[in-house]
């Protein structure tokens, strides 16, 4: 396989070669392709959990189990600490 690459990336890749993290260049593009393979992956499950969730709320509406506005407003506000306080644990 044959890659073109700009002379901006190629002078990327020579330096983080040059710091002596990877062998060669093409440890680095192999890991790079991995970590974008991982993120695809995330995403997808990340994706069919909201798609899952989506399903699971509109059939709650439909049998009419939905939250009013307030509920979801402090459901939300719920989240939103949570995410928070796990941001600063991270």
């Amino acid at each position: 396989m044959n890659v073109s690459l700009t002379a901006a990336i190629e002078k990327w890749i020579d330096e983080k070669v040059k710091t002596g993290r990877y062998t060669g260049a093409s440890e680095l593009l192999r890991e790079a392709v991995r970590r974008m393979m991982t993120e695809e992956e995330t995403r997808a499950a990340q994706l069919a959990k909201l798609e899952t969730a989506i399903d699971e709320a509109h059939a709650a509406i439909v049998r009419g189990e939905g939250l009013g506005p307030e509920q979801v407003k402090e459901k939300m506000r719920r989240w939103k600490a949570e995410q928070l306080r796990k941001k600063k644990a991270a």
